[in-house]
C-alpha cells in the first residue's frame, strides 16, 4: 500500500528518507572510498597542471628571448630591402645639393645584420634566471595545491566518520589535533642569531 504525505490521492508518494537520518556503515565506507579516489585523481591533476604551466612559460619565453634559426634569413632580407631604398634616397638627396654625379656614383649603404652567440648571450642568461624563477614557483604553487587537496580530503573524510559517531567524548577526540602554528611557532631573531653562531 503507498502512504502519501498529505493523506490524498493526488499527492506525491514519500520515498526520500529523512535528511537528518544518519548514513549507514556500507555508506560511510563507499564515501570514504570515493574520496580517496578523488584525492589521488586531483594529486595528478596537480601534477599534471605543472606540466602545463612549465610548457606555457617556455613558449613565453622562446617568443621573447629565442632566436630561431629562419629569424636571421628574415632580419638580413628586411636590412637589405630598406638599404637598397636608402642608397636611392642619399643619391637623390646628394643630386639635390650638387654633388657631381660621378661621387654620386660611389655612395653605397651596406645592410648587416648581427646575430652571434655573444650578441645575444644576454638573452639567453635572461631566459635562463628567468626559468628558474617560474619553475620555483610552480613547485611552490603545486606544493600549496597538494596540501589543500589533502585538507580537504583529510576533512571530508572526517565529516564521513563523524556522522557514526554516537558520544561527545567520540566527536571531542576528531578536535584533538594541534594547530599548525603550535606546532611552527614564529622564529625569533635572537634564537636564530644563537643558532647560526654555534652552527659557524
Amino acid at each position: 500500500m503507498t502512504v502519501y504525505t498529505d493523506g490524498g490521492p493526488a499527492a506525491t508518494p514519500s520515498r526520500n528518507p529523512s535528511a537528518n537520518a544518519a548514513m549507514s556503515a556500507s555508506e560511510r565506507r563507499d564515501l570514504t572510498r570515493l574520496v580517496r579516489q578523488r584525492e589521488i585523481l586531483l594529486k595528478k591533476d596537480a601534477a599534471e597542471r605543472s606540466a602545463r604551466l612549465t610548457a606555457d612559460f617556455e613558449r613565453q619565453l622562446a617568443e621573447k628571448y629565442y632566436f630561431s634559426p629562419g629569424m636571421e634569413g628574415k632580419m638580413e632580407k628586411i636590412a637589405e630591402e630598406e638599404a637598397e631604398n636608402a642608397r636611392a634616397r642619399v643619391k637623390e638627396r646628394c643630386k639635390q645639393e650638387g654633388v657631381p654625379a660621378h661621387f654620386i656614383d660611389r655612395v653605397n649603404v651596406h645592410a648587416h645584420v648581427t646575430s652571434d652567440s655573444c650578441h645575444f648571450q644576454s638573452d639567453y642568461s635572461a631566459a635562463g634566471k628567468l626559468r628558474k624563477t617560474a619553475e620555483a614557483e610552480i613547485k611552490a604553487e603545486e606544493k600549496t595545491a597538494l596540501v589543500a587537496i589533502q585538507r580537504e580530503s583529510l576533512a571530508l573524510q572526517t565529516e564521513i566518520v563523524a556522522t557514526g559517531l554516537g558520544s561527545a567524548t567520540a566527536h571531542a577526540f576528531l578536535e584533538r589535533f594541534s594547530a599548525i602554528e603550535v606546532l611552527m611557532p614564529p622564529l625569533d631573531l635572537l634564537r636564530i642569531e644563537s643558532t647560526a653562531k654555534t652552527v659557524n
